[in-house]
């Protein structure tokens, strides 16, 4: 699991993960074993830079993702999101400008936002702060996390997926599906593991609230 005190995964900065003006998915399943202060769930920032990089985080029971901040701002929040004790399939998408925020298939939250997307270098940090690094991180358990670059893949309401995450059209970045190696991806490349990050949902069989 991860501890919020720099346990993280981290991709390798590829142009993959720059969306530009195009669509993308970015979509995971998350267990929270605390909601107390901010928790960076996905960060494509650079250590110690804002800018126009997605970020998905939680702070308290909200859920907030933002694509151009603090110019922006936290695009969506959505309050009374998570809870803990619970797994959550959590979805950010944009497509044509309009960015949206799914947890367990139900839209919590949209904004509209058309700035040219990158990514930092050795990103992006999965269950870390990009920014921060060794803090402000996820604690907790994170499963199947998929970015997908060209195409929203959801735009309305949807049942959660039940099983693993597939490798569909445009997907960039496919892993956390075992839990017994942290860096296997079935597509793209896990290039790090921080610190003594083990397993990456410890055996837990997960599933969406509500599916």
């Amino acid at each position: 699991g991860f501890n919020g005190l720099g346990e993280y995964l981290s991709g390798n900065g590829s142009s993959d993960f720059a969306f530009g003006t195009g669509d993308f998915c970015i979509e995971a399943y998350f267990y929270f074993s605390e909601v107390d202060g901010y928790q960076h769930l996905i960060d494509f920032r650079p250590t110690g830079s804002d800018g126009t990089y997605p970020m998905m985080r939680s702070v308290g029971n909200a859920l907030r993702f933002g694509v151009n901040y603090p110019s922006t701002g936290d695009l969506i929040t959505a309050t009374n999101a998570i809870t803990v004790g619970t797994w959550y399939h959590i979805a950010a998408t944009r497509a044509s400008n309009t960015v949206r925020l799914f947890v367990n298939g139900r839209l919590v939250g949209s904004g509209t936002e058309a700035s040219n997307l990158t990514v930092g270098a050795n990103r992006p940090m999965i269950g870390g702060s990009g920014y921060h690094r060794d803090s402000g991180g996820h604690r907790g358990f994170i499963s199947n996390v998929r970015i997908v670059k060209g195409s929203a893949v959801y735009t309305a309401a949807f049942k959660p997926p039940t099983g693993p995450l597939t490798n569909i059209t445009n997907t960039k970045l496919l892993c956390c599906q075992s839990n017994k190696s942290t860096t296997i991806a079935a597509v793209g490349t896990v290039v790090s593991m921080y610190k003594t990050t083990t397993g990456i949902n410890d055996g837990t069989v997960w599933s969406a609230a509500g599916s």
